[in-house]
């Protein structure tokens, strides 16, 4: 068997096929990238229709002679049409996981979905599967490659936080901000507010996009000398003096959710950040760090710290509060 023809999960069915058919060996194991992904998708049709093994005896007899299109139809129970195999053709060399072909399906038996794939030179399985997942017309409003990039969850977080933040914020100001190209058409996202989501962009983009939004009001305005970090900017600046990883994506994603607030201290100086309980909705002191991260004396701690536990803001670990466990330290 040559190792070109590897088929993954789909590897031992493949060897069954030859079994059943001898014609089935040059066929598949001599097969070029492109009708691997067929004869993958044609055997997670199966599967998808109760794997039954008298039923891949069929399959073995038709997968090499049968015409492609009839094949589709009697496997996943629709015509797929014209521009079959250009399509798969397109697809990244590698076989896909079991999700990956239930997603071609999908696309395959939707003209609107084939459409947005049509300026994709080589479709990745992730912008396969955004395209037949319901997040189709975020990929018709931005666009394939801008959603692929960020994620639908993270870009609709995007939009809707600025356009909440800046009302009227035009999608033009945000592309030219994540250096995407724009188009007329691309409405300003409405959508869920996300939790949780995770960028390699992320951070470089939000950054780019929010280093002067204001996060939300902190739970105390601080005195003089305590001083609540009120936007991204002035976190990266501080960041900076201190040589820590305050301007990191997970600082910034507590703080803008209101999860988190830190605070500059002047007396060390130092960087106090407070972690709200999700479950109760009070606040309380998780890590008090000074330059690089080192731990401020007692003495020198000591005011500071009354001064929020006289706001009513009590020092605890964040892995004591099951609600905030979660947190990384900076």
């Amino acid at each position: 068997m040559n190792s070109t023809g590897s088929y993954g999960w789909a590897q031992p069915l493949v060897a069954e096929l030859a079994d059943l058919d001898h014609a089935n060996v040059a066929f598949c194991f001599k097969a070029d990238a492109c009708t691997r992904h067929f004869v993958a998708l044609i055997l997670r049709g199966w599967e998808a229709r109760g794997a039954d093994r008298g039923e891949l005896q069929t399959v073995a007899r038709g997968i090499h002679c049968e015409k492609r299109g009839a094949l589709v139809a009697r496997w996943w129970g629709f015509d797929p049409g014209r521009g079959l195999m250009r399509l798969i053709a397109r697809l990244q060399g590698r076989t896909l996981a079991r999700k990956g072909y239930d997603a071609l399906a999908v696309v395959l038996a939707d003209p609107a979905r084939r459409e947005m794939l049509k300026g994709a030179r080589v479709i990745a399985a992730r912008q396969l599967e955004l395209v037949a997942s319901g997040d189709a017309s975020l990929v018709k409003a931005w666009g394939l490659e801008t959603v692929a990039a960020f994620g639908p969850t993270l870009l609709i977080y995007i939009i809707e936080g600025l356009n909440r933040r800046e009302p009227g914020i035009t999608p033009r100001k945000v592309l030219d901000a994540l250096r995407l190209p724009y188009r007329d058409d691309i409405p300003v996202a409405a959508g869920l507010m996300a939790d949780t989501f995770r960028s390699a962009r992320a951070g470089e983009a939000l950054l780019g996009l929010l280093d002067r939004t204001p996060f939300p009001d902190p739970p105390w305005a601080g005195t003089p000398m305590i001083r609540p970090i009120r936007d991204a900017k002035t976190m990266q600046a501080v960041a900076l003096q201190f040589g820590n990883c305050l301007g990191t994506e997970d600082m910034l994603w507590q703080a803008l959710r209101g999860d988190a607030v830190f605070y500059v201290c002047d007396t060390g100086p130092f960087v106090v950040r407070l972690l709200r309980d999700r479950l109760a909705g009070w606040w309380f002191i998780d890590e008090v760090k000074g330059p690089r991260n080192k731990n401020p004396s007692a003495r020198v701690a000591s005011a500071t710290l009354a001064a929020f536990a006289d706001a009513r803001f009590p020092r605890l670990p964040a892995n004591s509060v099951p609600w905030c466990s979660g947190h990384v330290g900076f």
